[in-house]
């Protein structure tokens, strides 16, 4: 493809500064050629593109999860935003941490399909409040 692209390329370009009728018609039809070759040129790259992306996110996943080889029980220093792709803030005593594809979260509206929920206790000034937070996998 990159060798039928770049013989066309040289033609168009042989006589893209000739001020003549018949010449800019030659052009525009080796211009006609060329159009869906580079779009399917563009469409092949993202396709690799985006293959990469998956292959490197998946890579960078497994790396972070090694040193946790045992089953994770709690989610207590382990590595959140290198994991999670989105947070969801319920209110401010719930959160909800999604793992894997974001696309469309606005149907995640409470708790209910979290896994390892977990509940931690702050203070701000002297009000004790408990934060409930877990895990959904999309």
């Amino acid at each position: 493809m990159r060798g039928k692209i770049d013989e066309l390329q040289q033609k168009f370009d042989k006589y893209k500064d000739i001020d003549d009728e018949f010449y800019r018609d030659i052009n525009k039809a080796y211009n006609e050629k060329l159009k869906p070759l580079y779009m399917k040129k563009l469409e092949l790259e993202n396709t690799v593109n985006t293959a990469t992306n998956i292959s490197d996110y998946l890579y960078q996943f497994k790396k972070t999860l090694a040193p946790y080889s045992s089953v994770i029980t709690t989610l207590e220093g382990f590595p959140l935003n290198k994991i999670f792709s989105r947070v969801i803030i319920h209110d401010r005593d719930h959160i909800t941490f999604i793992l894997g594809n974001a696309g469309d979260i606005s149907t995640i509206t409470s708790m209910e399909n979290d896994i390892l929920i977990q509940e931690e206790t702050y203070y701000i000034r002297k009000s004790r409040h408990r934060l409930k937070y877990g895990i959904y996998i999309n």
